[in-house]
Parts: C-alpha cells; structure tokens; sequence
C-alpha cells in the first residue's frame, strides 16, 4: 500500500511537468515548420525569374534578424549566375566583416625582392564601412581606403600597396596586391 501511495505521489508530481513538456514540445515542432515554410518560400523569390523579385528577396533577407536567413541569403546570393544578385551579397557580407584576412602567393616568375620578402597575408581592418557606397577605410589609422564596386573589391593603402580583386566562383575574391617590397596573388574565402 505505501508502495502504491508513493507511486501516486510520484506521478502527481511528474504529471504537469510532463504535460508541459509534451505541449511545448508541439509548440516547438508547430514553430519550426513555421520557420521552414518561410524559408522555403524565400528561396523560391530568389529563384524567381524576374530579377526584381530575386534582387528584393535577398535585400530583405540579407537584413533580417534571422541568421538562418541571412546565411541561406548569403549562400544564393554568392552562387547565383546573377552578377547583381553576387554583387549584392559582397557588399552586405563586408558589412558583417571586421577584418579581411587575405592569403597571398608568390606570382608565378617571384623576383629576388618578391622571394626574400615573402608575405603570408594580407590583413585588412574594416572601418566606416557605407553599405550603400561600399565605401570604407582601414589601416592603423584608417587612412587607407577600400572599395566594393560590382563583384570587385579595391584596396589602397598608404603603406604603397594596392590591390584589385573580384568575385571569382563561389564566394572567393580573387587578386593581386601588389607592393613596394613586391606582387603577390591573393585571395579571400567568405563563405
């Protein structure tokens, strides 16, 4: 019998916090095929064959608050065969960026200064980025100007170097930068 009451006990303790469980557990489920029916439906506007479509979609994904949103924003907007859609997306992606950390190789024929001075990187510390312009500053003092324009990102830098990139496949940039102490190839995954 006291076996029988402890039981009771024990589940009339248990049984709201199971039925809580259980309701917050269909809440869940019920909010997460709401989410993926949204995302669903953005992917088609971006997949959209009116370009006004695609390119409105992803300017309003790229400023949601919903990270999922953005990174499949992001994802499309670099992969797409639309050069307005990739330009979109480069431009809002340095945005989210506080530094652009470029791999750099020698060039194909490295002069004797080229392979004395070999640089690994090439680091770039966004500042008073203009997601509109694309317009932005870095360098210790933030005298050295950046630019996004199109699928290309310029870089001019006090120090003597400059460097030209584009939007290759995927979402790499891809470039030269070239030096007093020499040129070197460069490169920058995003995504």
């Amino acid at each position: 019998m006291k076996k029988l009451l402890k039981i009771a006990l024990l589940v009339s303790v248990l049984l709201p916090f199971m039925v809580h469980s259980e309701t917050s557990s269909d809440e869940m489920l019920r909010e997460i095929q709401e989410r993926a029916n949204k995302v669903k439906q953005f992917k088609e506007l971006l997949g959209n064959p009116d370009q006004t479509v695609r390119v409105s979609a992803l300017d309003v994904m790229l400023k949601s608050d919903d990270q999922v949103m953005k990174e499949i924003a992001f994802n499309l907007g670099f992969a797409s065969a639309d050069d307005t859609m990739r330009a979109i997306a480069l431009k809002n992606k340095i945005l989210y960026m506080k530094y652009l950390n470029f791999d750099l190789t020698l060039t194909d024929k490295p002069n004797k200064g080229e392979k004395k001075s070999i640089l690994n990187f090439y680091r770039v510390n966004v500042q008073e980025y203009n997601v509109n312009s694309g317009a932005f500053n870095f360098g210790k003092y933030g005298h050295s100007r950046g630019q996004v324009s199109g699928t290309g990102l310029n870089l001019q830098s006090n120090s003597g170097c400059n460097a030209n990139t584009i939007l290759s496949e995927g979402a790499m940039l891809k470039g030269s930068l070239k030096c007093p102490q020499g040129n070197y190839l460069m490169e920058l995954q995003l995504q």
